[in-house]
């Protein structure tokens, strides 16, 4: 992430209490950029957030997590890299798991777009059985800038594995 970018998100972040990039993708999955304060996660339980699955290569503060009902799990991604299928496995069976349980998941990068994007079109791949170029394409429409150009791969070698198993 560059250092031009973070010091946006932490500005933002002292003026607004709600993380950047945020929307729902579906009732039960939401995307965001990188929270930057314990209000943005306690924002996200507002929202009816149950679940928070982070990418970036650090972890949020255990602090900002304290007391809240949320079910964590840091993945660490490098940004503009294509995450591994293992990588996106961990995070596709998370989301699924949570999501199974009723707990509103929300996954979040440094941006919410790149590392969020992929491991979000790696989902629809997995839960609705849709090829990977139509999963980018539907994630690039709900949240446009999602899914680097270099990270699509893992997509379709996700999908390929996904598929194979079918």
């Amino acid at each position: 992430m560059s250092s031009l970018g973070e010091a946006y998100r932490r500005l933002r972040g002292l003026l607004l209490d709600r993380p950047h990039n945020f929307s729902w993708v579906d009732s039960m999955l939401a995307a965001c950029g990188r929270p930057v304060s314990r209000s943005q996660v306690l924002w996200l339980c507002e929202q009816g957030i149950r679940a928070l699955l982070s990418l970036t290569e650090s972890p949020l503060p255990k602090e900002w997590l304290e007391s809240t009902d949320l079910v964590y799990m840091h993945v660490p991604m490098k940004d503009h890299e294509p995450p591994s299928v293992e990588d996106i496995e961990k995070c596709v069976e998370f989301i699924r798991s949570n999501i199974s349980a009723g707990r509103p998941t929300v996954v979040h990068c440094a941006a919410g777009l790149g590392r969020t994007g992929t491991v979000i079109a790696a989902y629809f791949v997995a839960s609705e059985k849709i090829y990977p170029n139509e999963a980018i394409e539907k994630i690039r429409k709900l949240r446009p800038g999602s899914v680097e150009p270099l990270q699509e791969a893992s997509v379709y070698a996700f999908a390929e594995k996904v598929f194979n198993e079918l």
